[in-house]
């Protein structure tokens, strides 16, 4: 038996230096080159952003 990881996914850097994520808040990625916060950062993984717009039917 294997322990098998799964894909590492990046996300971009945050203003500060890092963000607090609060349990049960919407956090959003999206392709914007800014720093992120507390609500959401950048992720630069395009094949992903695709997939999750037509999953979600964004």
């Amino acid at each position: 038996m294997f322990d098998l990881r799964g894909p590492k996914l990046r996300v971009g850097s945050f203003a500060g230096g890092s963000a607090q994520l609060e349990k049960g808040a919407r956090v959003v990625l999206d392709q914007e080159n800014a720093p992120g916060d507390g609500g959401g950062s950048s992720f630069r993984i395009p094949s992903f952003m695709r997939r999750s717009a037509q999953a979600t039917g964004c």
